[in-house]
């Protein structure tokens, strides 16, 4: 069998740069049973005569002669209407000097999907994640560089040897340091961080991280205010947003656009809208 890794030409790459296998020899299959269009696709006679097979795996071959597997070439993703190869992103991280093997996915449904990578660094040389993402920078564009890197031991595997995505994607907040998060202190504070968790597609957030650094975007920030105002009966500008990123400074902004409201409602409109009121014994009303 000979192994050959090309480019989207079907010519042979350089060492250490990312393409795709082909496979050729007497054991390649003819093709797939009952499929020829997908046999069309795949299979072919090479130059020599030899039947090829197109993997469709993405793979980065060392000068000692070792196959680096990258990922999938149809492991297309995109993000904010840029199309992502995420075996490219792995190709460029998995040429630092300190890692020694990772794996990239995207995070978060279509409106606040996000790139995480997974590194395992080489035992006692482990890269710093601050130190990736300027190596990263340097090297892709802004659009492909991870938000956020994380160190693990070692990459989760399926029974088959392959990547566990699905783990990956359970316990990607928790591994990128997201496990100790500051809880909701008020009810304002706990509905408000449904609200914005519900938008950003995770399961729960701290009351003090960033919407935008969490995921967010324009787009989706315009989504949350129509639902905080639908919520809680105001209307929310989008600079507010901005301007108050985080769960505990939104709080207090909808607490101050609130009392705002209250502050302009008349007597009667008041007592329409508190209900039934009781008097306590320092003359206060209270609900």
């Amino acid at each position: 069998m000979r192994l050959t890794v090309v480019d989207e030409d079907g010519q042979p790459v350089p060492p250490d740069t990312a393409g795709e296998l082909l496979v050729s020899g007497v054991s390649v299959a003819r093709g797939y049973l009952g499929r020829p269009d997908l046999t069309r696709t795949k299979f072919f006679v090479d130059e020599i005569g030899d039947p090829c097979y197109r993997t469709g795996d993405l793979v980065r071959l060392r000068d000692d002669g070792q196959l680096v597997y990258l990922g999938r070439l149809d492991d297309q993703v995109q993000i904010r209407g840029l199309r992502i190869e995420l075996g490219e992103i792995v190709s460029a991280i998995d040429q630092h000097p300190k890692v020694k093997s990772c794996t990239v996915i995207a995070v978060g449904n279509n409106g606040a999907q996000h790139l995480s990578a997974f590194v395992v660094g080489v035992p006692g040389h482990e890269p710093d994640t601050a130190e990736l993402r300027q190596y990263l920078a340097r090297r892709l564009p802004q659009h492909m560089v991870p938000r956020d890197c994380t160190l693990l031991p070692e990459l989760p595997t399926t029974p088959n040897g392959k990547i566990d995505r699905t783990a990956l994607l359970r316990r990607g907040p928790e591994l990128a340091g997201r496990h100790n998060l500051r809880a909701p202190r008020t009810d304002l504070e706990s509905a408000l961080a449904a609200i914005v968790a519900d938008e950003l597609w995770l399961p729960q957030i701290g009351t003090d991280e960033d919407f935008f650094t969490l995921g967010g975007h324009s787009m989706l920030g315009a989504q949350l205010i129509i639902r905080i105002g639908e919520q809680f009966g105001i209307e929310v500008p989008l600079r507010s947003l901005f301007e108050h990123p985080t769960v505990a400074e939104m709080a207090e902004e909808v607490e101050q656009m609130l009392m705002a409201e209250i502050s302009a409602m008349s007597d009667d409109a008041l007592l329409q809208a508190a209900g039934p009121l009781r008097s306590d014994t320092d003359g206060t009303l209270d609900r």
